[in-house]
């Protein structure tokens, strides 16, 4: 029978502390007080005031009960899916709890024979980024990225843990004592992260457990510690260490044993519990004294086994020291044992660390192409790709990188010398980096937007940030943020934040004033000001011109009129009509308007009235001339008056984006398409920057011999690079249909292409011609790969069958298909693009099918069957199903390898000429492997999942055998080894060239 819960008062210093998180907790003055005010402990049920649901929630079935074992009220928590059942607090992930307590305790018992979660958002100090904590009986091994760490509760279930001696891994708790669990958040987070903790921002409480509450404090208690009646007379037990108190304790009659009734568990933990005899076996051990395991090829931490079912695991390079502590093997194996003596402090990890440099960076946008900024000094450019902000010499095409952002880089902006950088990412909660241009550290991230983060501003002196975006209703919200200390200490104020139902595409902030703005968007051009914290509006007058839709604002370049008079400024204005507006600033209306397009003689796109006006989309104006992009494809310059164009460049598409240089010298242009240019204004030359794809790569091929690059695209393009300079030197398209993959000819500069519709190209790169086609597979083709000699073509599609070509002469000659030959994609596994893989000598060739639990191996001269290795007969992991293949891929010949990677995150190593199994490694990535490659030597591998790219030990001869690299925004679809394994190519929404 359910009771309600007890109506709780609000303490005077709670109510000071719901006081202060409604302000900005990244404030440092603010975190202090926090500090103070939540001394000795905080009631996070009481403070979130659990049960009236304001500002906690509670989602699934979440019911109170009277527990007869504590003697108390708890709450239920209950449902078959853990995250679908839970209690969140604060209510929303827009608030923060701001909980600065080093602490936190959690009182809950696990419902026996069911799977529970914890999630636990610390916020790291400086950085001001969360590391989502996740704790629960569900995992079977500890994983960390950069924002994320998964902990399996120790003695809980049979967690994979140092020493643990419990269950088969996966299994459910089926001891359901109530547990006190302390979290040393600032331990975990420099053990495990090598960071500073700041404060608790979150926590959510998963199905299934009951809990009866949560505190957070400064203070290390003793669970053992005996407090006695008489108040404030105190029997310790354990050195120094108060005793718990008594709202944060368990009922226990008098002379029963503790540890009898209930159960202790402490993440990390620590020397002191060690040796107090803790049931230490089932909790994670501290980073300096990590356990290790014993091999018969000699001792690791990471394990390496030729047959035995050995695990791999391994941590992100940035997260120090080793994670691998939570590493241990079947207590059945009698070839593995625990060592006991005390390990050596020096970890051997894959060096040189970092062992990969990003060296360039191919394409343009990606989130935004209406993002382009000259340095001061007219030497560098400042554009996103996809993630990656990326500044390039112009002269020598020399590139840096700024990565951090987690999505696409939306929207950018820069101060006068830019000195400061800001970037903002799309997607929900999008976060706002600051960069000193200078070192390329990020200097601080914040966030304030619930969505659509679409334009910044930044004004000439840098201590003033706007950007706007849409809030919780989905209403443009513009906010203000004082940066003038962010260089120096990472100081990011809230100045000023509005909300308004006007339509806002782009935010400029005057260079005569931080506080003065002007926006633009459909139908509007307003001014905006900031005084005495408050953000306010005017709008101009635009007369006849109301209905148009405007697409890009400026203000007129700095001249001696204008800095003596600021209100003389001039305001540029640029609509989808074809006109340039003309505004005066202090009279907020339109002065004069320029027919800078003409009406075209025919529609840019669709059907439509013919003499439909081209559309001016970027604009940018110094103090000698204007300079305009249009949707017409052509980059003009003008002079201020806009009577004639004395300079034009035509481009492919759109025109998104201009810059005029400081010096006036140089014009960068940007397209929709992803090509970036620069005009040289004296000598009216024209020089391209980058060119890229406009969707995502979906396949790639290396041609070494002729030292070209292929990629096809979901834009329906295929395209040849220079593998040395990546400069674009050939494009293919063709009309109403898409490509699939791609792959070179060996010996000939010939690119076979494989396309939705089922057909199977042959274009000679050089000449851009269409050699031969064939259709002999109804579906998608989803696989090509010629023999390395070139005298086979073998190609798979979506529909199961598998076609032979004649490739030897340049002219593709069909000689056999099979139906039902290659493993089909289905809901749950959908095949990656080239699913076919030969090996180096062409003896062989290797694919999934006919079903998913069997790899074949072929001869790829005549298709005929050589061997079946069956993956199902490896034993499948607990509570799981029976393991299927995604993948084959042949390392080279001096290993001898087929690796087969599967649906449960397995990477199986076959022996290439028998099929035996030689080992398997688990958990690859967290997600998904999407693309694997091996060196030539045959000492690295590489490997791409979560949006990284892993660099691996191919042997695990060591402690910590991978390295991870983050900067793409989407899944990598393909890994090239290139430049005799000096470099790494990782292609997915752009091509990444690693060093």
């Amino acid at each position: 029978m359910s009771t309600r819960p007890p109506l709780q008062r609000r303490s005077a210093a709670g109510q000071r502390v719901e006081q202060a998180t409604k302000r900005n907790v990244n404030s440092s003055a603010t975190l202090k007080e926090l500090h103070v005010l939540q001394h000795p402990h905080v009631d996070v049920f009481r403070h979130c005031g659990v049960g009236k649901w304001k500002k906690s929630s509670k989602v699934g079935m979440v019911t109170s009960q009277m527990d007869e074992t504590v003697k108390s009220t708890v709450y239920r928590i209950a449902g078959s899916v853990p995250a679908a059942h839970y209690i969140q607090m604060p209510a929303t992930g827009s608030q923060s709890l701001a909980l600065s307590g080093r602490y936190l305790y959690v009182l809950f018992r696990p419902i026996a024979s069911r799977f529970f979660l914890m999630h636990i958002d610390l916020v790291v100090a400086d950085e001001q980024i969360a590391v989502r904590v996740t704790l629960g009986n569900v995992f079977r091994c500890l994983k960390a990225t950069r924002t994320w760490l998964q902990l399996p509760l120790p003695g809980c279930n049979g967690s994979q843990v140092p020493g643990a001696h419990s269950t088969d891994i996966g299994e459910m708790s089926t001891d359901a004592r109530w547990t006190l669990m302390c979290l040393d958040c600032q331990e975990l987070l420099r053990v495990y992260h090598n960071r500073s903790f700041s404060h608790v921002k979150s926590i959510r409480l998963c199905a299934n457990m009951l809990v009866k509450n949560v505190f957070t404090s400064d203070f290390d208690y003793d669970h053992l510690a005996i407090r006695s009646k008489g108040r404030g007379q105190v029997k310790r037990k354990s050195g120094e260490r108060l005793p718990l108190p008594r709202e944060m304790s368990f009922y226990l009659l008098p002379g029963s044993d503790w540890t009898s009734h209930y159960r202790y568990i402490r993440l990390p933990v620590s020397k002191n519990e060690i040796s107090r005899g803790l049931d230490h076996a089932a909790v994670p051990a501290p980073v300096d004294t990590p356990p290790r395991i014993q091999t018969e090829q000699g001792t690791c931490l990471v394990g390496h086994s030729v047959s035995a079912d050995v695990k791999v695991f391994a941590d992100d390079k940035d997260v120090q020291p080793l994670i691998a502590v939570h590493q241990t093997v079947e207590q059945d194996s009698p070839r593995h044992h625990e060592q006991p003596a005390d390990p050596p402090a020096q970890l051997k990890c894959l060096e040189p660390d970092p062992m990969l440099t990003l060296k360039k960076v191919v394409g343009f946008g990606g989130g935004s192409n209406k993002e382009i900024f000259w340095s001061l000094d007219g030497s560098h450019l400042f554009y996103p790709c996809h993630a990656v902000a990326v500044s390039v010499d112009v002269a020598t095409r020399r590139q840096s990188h700024l990565v951090g952002h987690s999505d696409k880089i939306s929207c950018m902006a820069t101060n006068g010398p830019t000195s400061l950088l800001a970037t903002g990412q799309r997607g929900a909660m999008p976060a706002v980096r600051l960069w000193d241009l200078s070192t390329g550290r990020c200097c601080a991230v914040f966030k304030a937007h619930d969505s659509e983060l679409h334009s910044l501003a930044m004004s000439y002196s840098g201590s003033v940030l706007c950007g706007v975006g849409r809030d919780s209703h989905h209403k443009q919200m513009v906010v203000v943020w004082n940066t003038g200390g962010a260089l120096a200490h990472g100081d990011v104020k809230l100045a000023a934040r509005t909300v308004t139902d006007f339509d806002i595409v782009r935010m400029k902030i005057a260079d005569f004033d931080d506080t003065r703005m002007v926006s633009c968007g459909r139908e509007n051009i307003r001014l905006w000001r900031v005084r005495n914290g408050e953000l306010r509006s005017a709008p101009v007058n635009l007369g006849a011109y109301h209905g148009v839709a405007v697409n890009d604002v400026t203000f007129e370049g700095l001249s001696g009129r204008c800095m003596d008079d600021p209100c003389q400024q001039k305001i540029f204005a640029c609509t989808s009509s074809g006109l340039v507006l003309q505004i005066n600033y202090q009279q907020l209306r339109v002065e004069r308007v320029f027919q800078v397009l003409s009406p075209a003689s025919q529609p840019l796109s669709g059907p439509g009235d013919g003499n439909q006006p081209r559309g001016v989309l970027s604009i940018c104006v110094n103090a000698a001339f204007a300079a305009t992009g249009a949707d017409d494809g052509f980059l003009r310059l003008w002079p201020l008056d806009f009577s004639r164009v004395f300079l034009e460049a035509e481009h492919e598409a759109p025109v998104s984006s201009v810059a005029i240089s400081a010096d006036g010298l140089n014009v960068c242009c940007g397209t929709t398409a992803g090509q970036l240019g620069v005009v040289d204004v004296a000598n009216r030359k024209y020089s391209t920057v980058t060119r890229s794809h406009a969707g995502d790569i979906v396949s790639a091929s290396l041609n070494f011999q002729h030292k070209q690059l292929a990629t096809a695209s979901h834009d329906g393009t295929v395209c040849i690079w220079d593998a040395g300079s990546f400069e674009q030197l050939y494009t293919f398209l063709a009309p109403m249909d898409r490509p699939t993959v791609v792959t070179f000819h060996p010996r000939h500069q010939c690119v076979a292409v494989g396309y939705a519709s089922g057909y199977v190209r042959l274009f000679h790169s050089k000449s851009t011609s269409v050699i031969t086609e064939h259709r002999c597979q109804a579906a998608a083709i989803n696989g090509l790969c010629f023999v390395p000699s070139g005298r086979r073509l073998v190609s798979s599609s979506q529909d199961g069958s598998l076609a032979l070509f004649d490739s030897e002469f340049q002219v593709l000659k069909p000689l056999r298909t099979l139906a039902n030959t290659v493993a089909k994609p289905s809901v749950e596994v959908a095949r990656p693009v080239g699913a076919l893989s030969a090996s180096e000598d062409g003896r062989t060739m290797a694919f999934v099918g006919p079903t998913p639990f069997i790899v074949t191996v072929a001869d790829p001269l005549s298709l005929n069957e050589v061997l079946h290795v069956d993956i199902s007969s490896v034993s499948p992991m607990a509570g799981q199903s029976l393991d299927t293949a995604v993948s084959v891929h042949y390392t080279p010949t001096a290993l001898g390898q087929l690796l087969v990677y599967t649906v449960q995150g397995r990477l199986l190593r076959l022996a290439a000429s028998t099929g035996q199994l030689l080992s398997k490694i688990e958990n690859l990535h967290e997600g998904p492997c999407s693309a694997l490659a091996v060196s030539s030597s045959g000492g690295l591998m590489f490997s791409a999942g979560d949006r990284q790219l892993r660099v691996w030990d191919y042997h695990m001869r060591l402690d910590v055998n991978y390295q991870s690299y983050i900067g793409h925004s989407s899944d990598i679809r393909q890994l090239v080894a290139a430049a005799g394994d000096r470099q790494i190519l990782s292609l997915g929404d752009s091509i990444f060239v690693w060093e």
